[in-house]
């Protein structure tokens, strides 16, 4: 069965404890050693392990360690707030969650305390990219209880064949795998993220598709511009449009890589209603750099996940023999030039700008991704 959502654990996988400033400086304000805070927070009674099966509350637990410290009710919150403010968000892997929406559901599943849900969606605004989550002390169910792995399954929707979880405890991998879970167990963010593309096995050989605009995607004669030549309207190449929206529905990654001004490729395609079909739009006047430099390449290559070791199974689509096709070659990328017509060079003058091969039509594309494809 195809894979249709990814299942996460919060703690040491969304979330990890970074700068424990605020920490410390409660240490010094009440006399105690370093790390000692925290372990009486994870240490007191009612135990936090009571808190995340939701026998007890949140707000328990720190009138615990209040009275322990010696704290007004008045101090309760501050040190509550002060203590989690080490939580930070994994923006590499948060950035790759949101790039798998809409194609895939995305579910949480922790062991947290009462006021976890609260905390993330106010702080993190998980809501806004999650679709389903459960959390234990709303359940009363811990992982690796299988119980709880079901209750997500059912908000999803989705039977546990069609999922992938990822955790950072083997225990809680092993049980979701008992289920008929893909696991992937979370060392550390890409080794996380390489895992999960293995489990979603994209049919495709190929990792993404990257698109020069101008005489690639629209027709440059067309363009209407404004006074700082940004483009605000533009045709189409005849036959492109229908060609992308096909490549999208097959399931590929596509991406703007141009030389341009930076709403230029926006207009464009929203004109065209275009600009979904696009997860990232890589352009020179926002990057910083035109092309045939790395660095316009390397930024798609980030918001896209894509590590060096996949560049070769990546294309780049452009008529411009200096830029796209030497940017292209230079990263070992699968060059295709387009010679849609003669208002720039079309013969190579070097070996760099060599292209791997050559259309001089959206269907000559079409027929070519789908050969490169297989």
């Amino acid at each position: 069965m195809p894979i249709r959502a990814i299942i996460f654990d919060v703690g040491d996988v969304i979330l990890h404890e970074h700068d424990h400033t605020k920490r410390t400086e409660w240490e010094k304000r009440l006399g105690l050693a370093p790390g000692q805070l925290n372990r009486i927070v994870q240490g007191c009674e009612p135990a936090p392990y009571a808190a995340a099966l939701g026998q007890v509350s949140e707000r328990e637990i720190w009138e615990t360690v209040a009275v322990r410290l010696h704290l007004d009710d008045a101090q309760i919150p501050e040190l509550q707030r002060d203590f989690w403010s080490s939580e930070q968000l994994d923006t590499t892997l948060v950035q790759f969650i949101q790039s798998l929406r809409p194609k895939y559901k995305i579910g949480i599943l922790s062991n947290a305390w009462s006021d976890a849900r609260y905390f993330h969606n106010t702080k993190f605004k998980m809501n806004t990219w999650v679709d389903a989550a459960v959390y234990s002390a709303e359940v009363k169910l811990l992982k690796p209880d299988p119980r709880i792995y079901q209750l997500i399954l059912d908000q999803l929707e989705l039977p546990a064949n069609e999922c992938v979880f990822v955790d950072d405890k083997l225990v809680n991998v092993q049980a979701a795998q008992a289920l008929g879970m893909k696991g992937v167990l979370c060392r550390e963010t890409q080794q996380t993220i390489d895992d999960i593309r293995a489990c979603l096995d994209e049919r495709h050989a190929l990792a993404a598709l990257f698109f020069d605009l101008g005489d690639t995607i629209m027709d440059e004669a067309t363009e209407v511009k404004d006074e700082t030549e940004t483009t605000q309207r533009a045709e189409l190449i005849p036959g492109m449009a229908e060609v992308l929206r096909l490549l999208k529905s097959q399931g590929h990654r596509l991406a703007i890589v141009a030389d341009a001004r930076p709403n230029t490729p926006i207009n464009v395609l929203k004109q065209h209603g275009l600009l979904e079909l696009f997860d990232y739009l890589a352009v020179s006047d926002c990057i910083g750099a035109e092309k045939p430099h790395p660095q316009i390449f390397q930024a798609a290559f980030d918001a896209l996940h894509i590590s060096s070791h996949d560049y070769a199974r990546v294309v780049m689509v452009g008529n411009n023999l200096e830029r796209d096709i030497v940017g292209a070659n230079l990263l070992g990328m699968i060059s295709i030039f387009y010679h849609w017509n003669e208002r720039r060079r079309t013969q190579p003058l070097t070996p760099e700008e060599q292209p791997r091969y050559t259309i001089t039509s959206p269907s000559e594309l079409l027929a070519l991704i789908e050969r490169l494809d297989k």
